[in-house]
């Protein structure tokens, strides 16, 4: 009883602190919230109760950013306690879902041409069942922002279920830095050009980590002689040199190439588990081609015991560490995919792939592994 009344005392400072707060319970009240937050000109909370949330119209709900230095974050799996809204979280991502019964694309974003920073942030929620629209390159989920400082966070989020002529769960372009992370894709269709995840990169200055994810059977129903279901990066024929990261990702049971890199730009590619690969990074150290042996169950994707991707991840950025790539402001976040409970890092190292396995023995690598150490690391 005390943790409780503990934790509800911490959720009610943390609630107050912050501009505004929208407890949100139905497509009407996330969409009035979401131009509400687009107007007030204050830093934006949306927490939507655990249901299904379907857009009134069949492009999505929109987030717009209109004034500068605008800040957003949008989260799921919040429960009410007596009279209080949205005052606890559950950690698990399915609970709170943005659905387009294969006929609604689920969320877009849209910025005015003064806006230059921002911040959004989507976290602990689900995409479903979205349709993106024919012969666009437009996903369930559109990132499509003017060239500027924008930074967009993905944090244990699901994409299923969606399809897309190219980027079915998800495309971005246009933003200064994107992360994803601890996030899974699952049974998204692309249905001509390329990628689940169609992430497009133009410029010096921006960036893209995409660090422990778990990218599994996707499936491609186009027609091209190199098709990419898994997460496909495009960069122009000519001088921009974006910088990508990605690690402690699993890519695996995809058809046909399961990560399609891009031949321009910086890439570093470490400590993944990857099936089948288009193009090589600039950088590439600590990966693995192996079943990854998740668990049986649909949906979930927690290693077994035994896995080869437990403790098998790049560990994140120390404050004193020096030369990594990317300058070091990368993170693989506190928890994984499956709760708020489970650290993110559970024994000596953070597994590969979006949950963290509570098992830390891997078959014994310490004691029967060949002088090369443990797979995956570095």
């Amino acid at each position: 009883m005390l943790r409780t009344t503990l934790l509800l005392a911490l959720l009610l400072t943390a609630a107050s602190a912050r501009s505004a707060v929208f407890c949100v319970g139905n497509s009407t009240e996330f969409a009035d919230a979401l131009t509400a937050a687009s107007t007030n000109g204050e830093g934006d909370e949306i927490r939507l109760l655990a249901g299904d949330y379907l857009p009134p119209t069949e492009i999505g709900f929109n987030i717009a950013l209109i004034q500068n230095a605008e800040s957003l974050q949008i989260s799921g799996g919040w429960f009410n306690f007596q009279q209080l809204g949205c005052i606890g979280q559950n950690g698990d991502p399915r609970l709170s879902r943005i659905v387009g019964n294969q006929t609604h694309r689920l969320l877009r974003t849209t910025a005015s041409p003064d806006v230059q920073l921002g911040n959004i942030t989507l976290s602990n929620m689900s995409f479903s069942a979205g349709r993106g629209p024919d012969n666009q390159n437009i996903g369930a989920v559109h990132l499509g922002l003017i060239p500027s400082a924008i930074r967009i966070l993905i944090d244990r989020v699901q994409f299923n279920g969606n399809s897309g002529y190219s980027g079915a769960a998800i495309t971005a372009l246009g933003m200064q830095e994107l992360t994803i992370r601890n996030s899974l894709f699952m049974f998204n269709e692309v249905r001509s050009q390329q990628g689940a995840i169609f992430v497009s990169l133009t410029r010096d200055d921006q960036r893209f980590f995409f660090v422990n994810n778990t990218v599994i059977d996707n499936v491609h129903s186009g027609s091209q002689a190199t098709r990419c279901s898994g997460l496909y990066l495009s960069t122009p024929q000519e001088t921009p040199s974006p910088d990508m990261l990605i690690a402690n990702s699993i890519f695996w049971g995809n058809e046909d190439f399961d990560l399609c890199l891009s031949p321009e730009g910086d890439s570093y590619l470490l400590n993944n588990n990857i099936q089948d690969q288009f193009r090589s990074a600039t950088v590439e150290s600590g990966n693995l081609s192996v079943a990854p042996m998740l668990a049986p169950q649909i949906l979930d994707i927690t290693p077994l015991p035994g896995s080869p991707m437990i403790d098998a991840g790049r560990p994140q950025p120390g404050l004193f560490d020096q030369g990594d790539p990317i300058d070091q402001s990368w993170s693989h976040g506190d928890h994984g995919f499956n709760n708020l409970i489970t650290p993110r890092v559970v024994g000596q190292r953070v597994d590969i792939g979006a949950a963290e396995s509570t098992f830390v023995d891997r078959v014994f690598c310490d004691g029967f592994q060949l002088e090369g150490g443990c797979p995956g690391q570095p």
